[in-house]
């Protein structure tokens, strides 16, 4: 909730409204109670209880509002924090894409001429890679397990020398 003071007028009238139904609801309850012997028939009676009623919620809903505004101060700050780290990994997904799709090229072209049914196959991989990501939801990220499936269907794309399966790590 930023701080303004279109936000400190619509709280001001909330505070107001709210004082003018809990008086309403006093001065009600107190008649079914009282009858014509209530207190609040007196003249300006009501018009005081509702001016105090007020002047408690007004500062009520202050205190509240102070003592609320750390949480929503780090509420915002977590928020912003989040949304970098989502940049940031946009701008990553992007740099890294092109960098892979670039090295497989470069892998493929290089097989063309010396094997060209692994670069053939080089490419059916690459197509699946492609399809796979172009299928993803809008996540960026995705389980563990359901890369590594397709990481292990798709050896030698990208990494090491053309035609060679990429090394394993241990």
């Amino acid at each position: 909730m930023a701080s303004s003071p279109r936000m400190y007028a619509r709280v001001f009238g909330a505070a107001l409204l709210v004082a003018a139904v809990q008086t309403f609801l006093v001065i009600s309850i107190n008649w079914l109670f009282d009858g014509k012997n209530s207190v609040f028939m007196r003249p300006g009676a009501a018009l005081a209880a509702w001016a105090g009623i007020t002047v408690i919620t007004i500062l009520w809903t202050i205190f509240y509002i102070a003592l609320t505004a750390p949480r929503r101060y780090q509420e915002r700050e977590i928020h912003l924090q989040l949304a970098l780290r989502e940049a940031e990994l946009r701008a990553l997904e992007a740099q890294v894409n092109p960098h892979f799709l670039f090295n497989c090229l470069n892998s493929i072209r290089g097989l063309v001429v010396e094997n060209p049914a692994v670069a053939q196959d080089m490419i059916t991989r690459l197509a699946n890679i492609l399809r796979y990501n172009l299928r993803r939801d809008l996540m960026h990220t995705v389980p563990l397990e359901s890369e590594v499936e397709v990481g292990g269907r798709l050896p030698g794309i990208g990494i090491g020398s053309p035609g060679r399966p990429p090394a394993r790590a241990v």
